[in-house]
């Protein structure tokens, strides 16, 4: 089922994606978004009913008070750190639109969604397999904590290039994908992509706590989030939007820092392997972003300014100088990728990534 979701998500989102560039060159200016995400929910909606033919998942069964109470206590702090991950995922919108108006809101939160689409939607896709592979091999920490280490350096590997080379390119974003009126989000959007740097390192744990049953270490995590969150918006709120961007980022890092001590206090020293997992990718995606700098103001002075134009070239120099770095600084993790791929779409991914990891090691 893991497999077969993971086809799931990664078609919606392609068809998003391309749905959004579509509109986008018929002229549609923001309409492009709005339409994109009703096809990206619908064709999900299609597709997970249309991979569950037999409807088994919603057929009801005897219930087990045993086995319900130890579920209850788990679901209980698990939907509580989700009550306060929801809180803190809204509660600056609240805000900007509150004190800021309506048009100021419109652009903080069209730069918090483009700067969250990237780690959320690999995230997802990635951590229905990875979950899954966690619970079944947790009573082995060895082999748990490298399969963590392995999903980080996975998803880093997609995640961090993309959040950098959202930083380069927002400009030229902003502009052929929404229109001039949308450029006053540029400053926020920038500052909201290296906020995901940091919620990526932080939501790469949460799996792993679930698959270890403490689901009160998220709960507790999500806590000081929130707590940081309140602060820092009402120490910074007076500077803006940026102000409110800056206390986003600063209330991310606060609570990367608690999430390092829960993580080094399971495993030790977990956290320098980690940081040494995902220094591949930072190094390729800073080398992408002075290269993208460099040739786009090559080309400006050549007199190319069309927007569109510059921003489908710099993705794919990126895309193209990404992974030629990554290639040279840690070929194995693109075989790993590609056999990760083979696998889903073989539905063999849930069964094979134990053993995959074993190999690696």
């Amino acid at each position: 089922m893991f497999d077969r979701l993971n086809i799931v998500f990664v078609a919606s989102e392609c068809f998003y994606f391309l749905s959004a560039i579509i509109f986008a060159l018929l002229d549609y200016g923001y309409w492009s978004i709005v339409y994109a995400s009703v096809i990206n929910h619908s064709i999900k909606f299609v597709m997970v009913w249309w991979i569950c033919p037999t409807k088994t998942w919603i057929k009801l069964k005897k219930i087990d008070f045993s086995i319900s109470k130890s579920m209850v206590k788990f679901g209980v702090k698990y939907s509580l750190s989700g009550l306060f991950a929801f809180f803190n995922r809204t509660f600056d919108i609240l805000l900007v639109g509150k004190f800021f108006g309506t048009a100021s809101l419109g652009f903080y939160s069209k730069s918090k969604y483009f700067s969250n689409l990237p780690v959320t939607s690999i995230n997802q896709m990635i951590n229905t397999v990875l979950f899954s592979s966690y619970s079944k091999i947790q009573y082995d920490k060895r082999l748990l904590l490298k399969a963590y280490f392995k999903s980080v350096s996975i998803v880093s590997l997609f995640t961090i290039p993309i959040c950098i080379g959202m930083f380069i390119i927002a400009p030229e974003l902003i502009l052929a994908i929404l229109g001039d009126k949308w450029f006053p989000m540029k400053v926020p959007l920038q500052i909201l992509c290296i906020m995901s740097f940091f919620r990526l390192i932080s939501q790469s744990t949460a799996s792993l706590y679930l698959s270890l049953g403490r689901p009160e270490y998220n709960l507790r995590i999500s806590i000081i989030h929130t707590g940081a969150i309140v602060l820092f918006i009402f120490l910074l709120i007076d500077f803006g939007l940026n102000g409110v961007a800056i206390s986003i980022l600063l209330a991310y890092f606060i609570g990367l820092g608690y999430n390092i001590y829960l993580l080094n206090s399971i495993f030790p020293n977990a956290f320098l392997t980690l940081l040494k997992e995902i220094f591949p990718s930072i190094i390729s995606s800073i080398v992408m972003a002075i290269f993208i700098n460099i040739t786009k103001l090559l080309i400006v002075s050549l007199g190319v300014t069309n927007n569109l134009f510059l921003l489908l070239y710099q993705i794919i120099l990126g895309m193209f100088v990404y992974f030629l770095m990554i290639r040279l600084i840690k070929q194995p993790l693109l075989y790993e990728v590609f056999s990760l791929v083979n696998n889903i779409f073989n539905k063999k991914s849930t069964k094979n990534i134990p053993s995959v990891i074993k190999n690696t090691y």
